[in-house]
Order: C-alpha cells, then structure tokens, then sequence
C-alpha cells in the first residue's frame, strides 16, 4: 500500500493554521470573561506576529494521563507558546507528526497476517432464508384477499397471481426459498378464508375460485412442483398447515369438485381435471 505523501505546510498559509489551532488551545475557561484574551491590535495583518498579542492564559495543555501520542502533539504546541518554535517551524513539525502517523498506521495494516474464512451470506433451503418467504406471503396477500380483482377475468391483479405462483412455486422445488406459506393451493380450500361461497355469490364466487385455481396450478402442471408437493405431504404431516396426506387428499377432492360443477366454465373444469389426474399419477 503506496505511504501517505508528505506534503509540507509553510507560509503565510501554514502561520494561519497555526495561530487558529493555537487560539483553541488558549479558549480553555479560566472563569474569566472573553475579552481578557487580547487580539491583535493590526488585526490579522501580520500573521508572523500575532503571538505577540495573545494573552498569557494558562492552556492547559498537559494531564497527567498523557500518552506518548498525546505528549508528541502537544509539546509541538507548548514550543510555539514559549515562542521555542515560530508558528512556520510549528506547522512543519505537525505536518511531519501527521505524515508519520498515516505512514505507521498503513504498515500496520499491511503487515496484519491473513487469516482465510468462509461466509455464507445466503444459506438457501434452510430456516435462515424464511424471512424472504414473508415477504412472498405479503405479496400475496396484497392480491388475493376476499372480493380483491383477482376474481377479475383477465385483469392485472389476475395475471399478477398467477406470476407470482409460478416464480416462487419454483424457488420452492428448487429447494433454495422455502414459499409453501404463500402457496395459492391453500386457497382452494373451504377452510381458506378467501374461499368464496359459491352459493352466496353465484356471480362473483367460481370467478374467484377459477383465478386461485390457475395460480395454485403452478404447483401442479409443471414437471417439478407437484413431486417437491407430493413429498413436503408425506413427510412433514403435522408441522405445516398446508402440507400433510389430509390436504393432499382435500387438493384432489376439490379438484374433482372443480371439474365435474357445471358452475364453473368449461376451461375451469378441463384444468381442474388435467389437475386432478396428475396427482394421482403422484399417490
């Protein structure tokens, strides 16, 4: 790593910088009021010899808790005060302290011993991941609560549902996000409470279970959903609500359901089957 570049501070320019830093050390409350401090009577005219009209306060400099550091700093401020150094020589002596610093603190660093580690910053397939599914879930219930325009044929909310099952029905199988909670095959459920009563809404109810049907297909239809189902059912039965041979069964009764009400369109009914008849080819 390239050392920090020294760069002298001198002039006018390196008397002002000094004079203000000293100043600072000078404002130390002694009880008395500011204008005990004199300032010069030219102004800042002649910088050189504006140490001339400071007051004598006491600055304050040491403690008895100093360091090295510490004390190597401010003996370069306690030379100027007693007038050991001119405000130029002052300056230079602080622009080499500070170089020398940067330059020590930077081998430091570069002679560290490196120690290798491995970080896993995003450990798919496990619990640790089960925050990301939430946020699927939000998702989902921001589109599929009760009477939403996913009921709506062919609106944006509709084909949004759909999407959203598609993406994450494969995240899931892929086995790297766990999203089973933000599955649209728990609405095709009765006990789901976006579930329509058919009965109660002859009208707005199959459009509503029709478009949660084409969603919850994503689980289904493609090739490697409906194994990663089938499995999560017959293995986990107990510890997820959706999963277990009881829902897988109910997925199928309501599929049969689907398939054979004359209340539902004819391409519900033909999707519902074709549904129907791929479960069974898993168990």
């Amino acid at each position: 790593m390239a050392q920090a570049e020294k760069t002298p501070i001198c002039g006018q320019h390196a008397q002002i910088q000094t004079f203000w830093f000293i100043n600072y050390y000078l404002a130390a409350d002694d009880g008395r009021p500011d204008d005990v401090v004199s300032t010069p009577a030219r102004g800042a005219q002649d910088i050189g010899t504006a140490v001339d009209y400071i007051a004598t306060l006491d600055p304050r400099l040491f403690d008895e808790d100093d360091n090295a550091e510490d004390l190597s700093y401010k003996n370069i401020v306690d030379f100027l005060l007693t007038r050991e150094a001119s405000p130029a020589q002052a300056a230079a002596r602080i622009d080499e302290w500070v170089v020398g610093e940067t330059n020590r603190s930077y081998e430091l660093e570069s002679n560290e011993p490196y120690f290798g580690r491995k970080l896993t910053l995003w450990p798919f397939g496990t619990p640790s991941v089960e925050y990301l599914a939430q946020n699927f879930q939000r998702e989902a219930e921001e589109f599929a609560y009760p009477f939403s325009e996913v009921e709506t044929p062919g609106s944006e909310f509709q084909l949004r549902w759909k999407n959203l099952q598609g993406f994450i029905s494969r995240l899931t199988s892929l086995d790297l996000i766990d999203c089973g909670m933000a599955s649209a095959l728990e609405y095709i459920l009765p006990a789901h409470h976006a579930y329509s009563d058919i009965d109660k809404r002859p009208q707005g109810g199959p459009k509503r279970i029709e478009a949660d049907l084409i969603a919850a297909a994503q689980w289904i239809e493609p090739d490697q959903p409906p194994q990663w189902v089938y499995n999560q059912c017959r293995t986990t039965a107990g510890t997820r609500k959706i999963w277990g041979m009881h829902n897988w069964n109910l997925f199928k009764e309501e599929l049969s359901f689907f398939g054979t009400d004359e209340r539902f369109s004819q391409e519900t009914r033909r999707l519902a089957e074709s549904l129907r008849q791929k479960m069974e080819t898993q168990g």
